[in-house]
């Protein structure tokens, strides 16, 4: 039998939850024989190794991988933060990923890919989603429409020519932004609340998605034109004001 030291760190390792409890109750009997005060200790230790672990895996950049970066944020949810470089890393971590896209998030034995079904994974488990199947047919419109947007966005970003990137930046910031913005706006206004959120009365993963979309616009939309959207500003600076998300602010890394 291994040692009660080295127990832990094999029990950290396993991905089947019922092995993992498994594991455990032999290593906690082995703990009781020897040392009753570390009752507390040991409990403590088993509630977090069986509780589900995240790593994300994502360009190191905000871009659509931020809204599930926020969602953790939102709940101080420890995850591992995986950034592959660009554009050598890239190609292998889509090549990993079960449909070739990204963001990609390991948990509970399993790998989800794309930002979309990864965020109603997260919102549906975390109660930032919707209360029935047609609330969360709506949220995840409000998604849709954000996820065309960071399409357009993308081809910008990985463009290498300088004078074609610049092309596409100027295109996609006078049609596509004000555009999407502007359906975004209307749906905050019907369906959002006088409080400042783009769904009802509370706050959910689509407000997260705004304001993940409103801070990269930022770097690199003008500021007259954001100003247009008074609602979706409010949205932005709602979810600024979120203590857990204003940690996570203060703390993340630098990227586009």
């Amino acid at each position: 039998m291994e040692s009660l030291v080295t127990w832990p760190r094999t029990l950290q390792k396993e991905q089947n939850i019922s092995s993992c409890w498994w594991m455990y109750s032999l290593w906690y009997s082995e703990i009781l024989k020897t040392d009753i005060k570390g009752l507390r200790i040991c409990e403590t230790i088993a509630r977090r190794l069986i509780m589900a672990t995240y790593k994300m895996i994502y360009i190191n950049a905000r871009g659509r991988g931020e809204l599930l970066r926020l969602i953790f944020a939102y709940k101080s949810i420890e995850f591992e933060d995986e950034r592959v470089a660009i554009p050598d890393g890239v190609a292998k971590a889509r090549e990993e990923s079960p449909y070739g896209i990204l963001p990609v998030l390991h948990t509970e034995g399993k790998v989800l890919s794309g930002n979309g079904n990864i965020a109603r994974y997260l919102a549906e488990k975390f109660e930032l989603a919707g209360g029935n199947a047609l609330e969360n047919a709506e949220l995840y419109g409000i998604i849709d429409v954000m996820e065309d947007l960071w399409g357009k966005m993308a081809l910008v970003f990985f463009e290498t020519d300088p004078q074609k990137k610049a092309e596409l930046k100027t295109k996609v910031l006078s049609t596509a932004v004000p555009v999407t913005l502007s359906k975004l706006e209307a749906a905050a206004q019907k369906n959002g609340s006088a409080e400042g959120w783009i769904y009802k009365n509370k706050v959910s993963y689509a407000d997260f998605a705004v304001f993940a979309l409103f801070d990269t616009l930022g770097s690199h939309a003008p500021p007259e034109l954001l100003s247009k959207f008074p609602a979706l500003k409010k949205i932005y600076e709602n979810v600024q004001k979120i203590e857990s998300i204003s940690k996570y602010l203060s703390v993340r890394l630098k990227s586009e």
